[in-house]
C-alpha cells in the first residue's frame, strides 16, 4: 500500500472553499483502479491547514492517477484556494517494509467534543515533551472534518528509536501523560519512505500533477470567450483546464457591455440566463444625433425571439461564467501564462509559466487559444491577424459615470459632428444597471495624443499616461451631448485604441484559436470612490 499526503494552507478566506471544492472530485477518485482511501483532513491547530491524503494498491496505481485528468482536477480545483503549507511536507509512504531512513507514524484516536477542550490543554505540553526523546522529529496533529477522529502524524528517525520508546511502559506517563485518557482506544499505522531507483528518498514536488499535468483541452483565456468554451466542455464531462495570465480577474472595469439576444439563448442551456438578466439592463433600442438634430432612432424590440439585447459589463459576464464553470468542477487557474506550446499526432505539449516563476508542463488533446489581442497561441502558431479596419490612430476614453439627461430608458445613444461632411466628434453612450448609469465613449483630449509625441501609441504605452478626469467627461458633453447636461459620480476611466483584425484560419491540426475583435485598452482603469 502506497500513501501520498500533500500539505496545504488556504489563501487567507477561503477555508470554506476547500472542502467543498475536494468533494467535487472525490467521488472520482474513489472510482480510480486502486485508490484505497481518500481524504481531506483539516490541521487541528490551524484553521487554515490541510492536507490531502490519497492511498493506492500500489505504485502503477499512484502513477496512473498522477498522469491522469482526476489530479489534474483536483489541483485545478485547490490550487487557486491554496498555498503550499510552511514547513516541510511529507515523502511517498509504504505502510510495509524496512529501511535505514525515517518513518511515520499515524495514531488514530477519538476526541469527543465535550472533551475538546481537554485535549487540547495537555497537548502542547506532551509535545514539548516528546521532543527529548532520542530520534523523535516532529508532529502534526490532524482531524477527520464533521467527525470526532483526530490523527497524530510523527516522524521518527527510524524505525528503532520509535520501538523502543513504546517498548518501555512508562512513556505513557513520562511524555503522553497529559492526554493518556484519549490513548485508551487508538489504531496505529507505522509507514516507511518509499525510496526511487538509486536508495533515495522519494522526491516530492507538491501537487502529483504539476510537472507533467494532463486534460482533455487546454483553455488559454479566461475572458468570455474562454469560460464560455470550458463551460461547454464541462458541462458534456469533457475534462479541460482554464488558464490566465492575469492574476485577479477584472472587480469594475470592461471593455464589452452588449450581449445579443443568440447569447442569452445559450446562456439559457448553461443555465446562467437568470443570473446575467438580474445583473444587466435590457437594450430597447438606438438613438443617432448629429451636430445635435436627431436622425435615426430604431426600436430594438423584438417580439419573435425568447430574448432581446441586455447591456452587461464584461467584467459581470467573466463573473457569472466563472460561478456557473465552478458549479461543474473547474477553476480558471489565475496567474498561469502560456509560454510555448507544440503538437504532435497524439496531442499538444504546453509550457505554462506559473505564478511563482515556475514552469510546468500539459499535456491535453486539444488546445482552445482564447487569449485576446496578444494572444500567444496565435503568435506560436504564426498565423496572421489583419483585415478590417486595422489599428485606428484615435486615442479613446472610455468612462463610467452617470448622466443627468432625459433620454429614453434602455437606448444606446450615438452623438456626432461633423463638419464640412468629415466627422471630427463622437460620443457612444450605452445604459448601464442604475439610475442615468452610462458607459461612454468618445476621443480622447488632444493632451493625451501630444503624451504620445505624435505617434501611434501601442497597447500598454499609456501606463504612462494619467486617467481622464470628469471635466474631461464634461468638455465632451457639452461639445456633443444636449445643451445642460451634466456628467457627475465619475467611477473609473480609461485611455484604449481600437484595433480590429482577424486570423488566416481558426485551427491548427488540435489547435484551435476563439474570440471577437475588441477595443485593446492601454491601461488597466483605477476605481474612484
Amino acid at each position: 500500500m502506497i500513501r501520498t499526503m500533500l500539505r496545504l494552507r488556504a489563501r487567507p478566506g477561503c477555508e470554506p472553499a476547500v472542502g467543498p471544492a475536494f468533494e467535487t472530485v472525490a467521488g472520482q477518485l474513489g472510482a480510480l483502479a486502486g485508490n484505497l482511501r481518500h481524504e481531506l483532513l483539516r490541521d487541528a491547530l490551524d484553521p487554515r491547514g490541510f492536507v490531502v491524503v490519497t492511498e493506492w494498491a500500489d505504485e502503477a496505481a499512484l502513477s496512473a492517477y498522477r498522469r491522469g485528468p482526476v489530479a489534474a482536477r483536483l489541483a485545478g480545483l485547490l490550487q487557486p484556494l491554496t498555498e503550499p503549507a510552511d514547513g516541510p511536507g511529507y515523502p511517498l509512504l509504504r505502510e510495509t517494509g524496512d529501511g535505514e531512513g525515517p518513518v511515520y507514524v499515524d495514531v488514530e484516536l477519538t476526541v469527543p467534543r465535550d472533551r475538546l477542550a481537554e485535549f487540547h490543554r495537555g497537548y502542547p505540553e506532551v509535545v514539548r515533551r516528546m521532543t527529548a526523546i532520542p530520534g523523535y522529529r516532529r508532529e502534526q496533529l490532524l482531524r477527520e472534518p464533521g467527525s470526532d477522529i483526530h490523527h497524530i502524524f510523527a516522524e521518527w528517525d527510524g524505525a528503532a528509536p520509535f520501538l523502543a520508546w513504546i517498548s518501555d511502559p512508562a512513556h505513557a506517563s513520562a511524555q503522553a501523560g497529559p492526554i493518556a485518557p484519549f490513548l485508551l482506544d487508538i489504531r496505529r499505522r507505522l509507514f516507511h519512505v518509499v525510496p526511487d531507483a538509486d536508495g533515495s528518498s522519494y522526491p516530492t514536488t507538491g501537487w502529483e500533477a504539476d510537472v507533467h499535468r494532463t486534460t482533455d483541452v487546454l483553455v488559454v483565456g479566461a475572458g468570455p470567450t474562454g469560460l464560455t468554451a470550458a463551460v461547454e466542455l464541462a458541462r458534456r464531462g469533457i475534462d479541460c483546464l482554464v488558464i490566465d495570465k492575469q492574476a485577479t480577474p477584472p472587480g469594475h472595469a470592461d471593455k464589452a457591455i452588449g450581449v445579443h439576444c443568440r447569447t442569452m439563448e445559450i446562456w439559457e442551456e448553461q443555465g446562467v440566463v437568470r443570473e446575467a438578466m438580474d445583473a444587466g439592463i435590457w437594450l430597447t433600442g438606438n438613438m443617432v444625433f448629429v451636430n445635435g438634430a436627431q436622425t435615426h432612432r430604431m426600436s430594438w424590440e423584438l417580439p419573435g425571439l425568447p430574448y432581446a439585447h441586455l447591456g452587461l459589463p464584461q467584467y459581470e459576464t467573466e463573473r457569472i461564467l466563472t460561478d456557473r464553470l465552478a458549479a461543474l468542477g473547474v477553476r480558471p487557474r489565475r496567474g498561469a501564462e502560456l509560454a510555448d506550446l507544440t503538437q504532435d499526432a497524439d496531442g499538444v505539449t504546453a509550457t505554462v509559466r506559473t505564478a511563482d516563476g515556475g514552469t510546468e508542463t500539459v499535456r491535453a488533446r486539444y488546445v482552445v487559444g482564447a487569449d485576446g489581442a496578444h494572444s500567444r497561441v496565435r503568435e506560436r502558431l504564426g498565423l496572421t491577424f489583419t483585415g478590417g479596419l486595422g489599428r485606428f490612430p484615435q486615442l479613446f476614453m472610455l468612462v463610467d459615470v452617470d448622466v443627468n439627461w432625459d433620454m429614453p430608458d434602455g437606448h444606446l445613444l450615438r452623438f456626432l459632428h461633423m463638419t464640412d461632411g468629415q466627422m471630427d466628434g463622437m460620443l457612444v453612450c450605452v445604459p448601464l444597471r442604475g439610475e442615468h448609469r452610462y458607459r461612454i465613449a468618445t476621443l480622447a483630449p488632444p493632451r493625451f495624443f501630444a503624451q504620445t509625441g505624435g505617434r501611434d501609441a501601442p497597447p500598454g504605452f499609456s501606463e504612462e499616461l494619467d486617467e481622464p478626469t470628469i471635466e474631461d467627461v464634461q468638455a465632451a458633453l457639452d461639445r456633443l451631448a444636449p445643451p445642460g447636461t451634466r456628467a457627475s459620480n465619475l467611477r473609473w476611466s480609461s485611455v484604449f485604441r481600437i484595433s480590429h483584425g482577424i486570423v488566416d484560419r481558426y485551427r491548427d491540426g488540435r489547435i484551435f484559436v476563439a474570440g471577437g475583435r475588441r477595443p485593446t485598452c492601454t491601461r488597466r482603469p483605477a476605481a474612484r470612490a
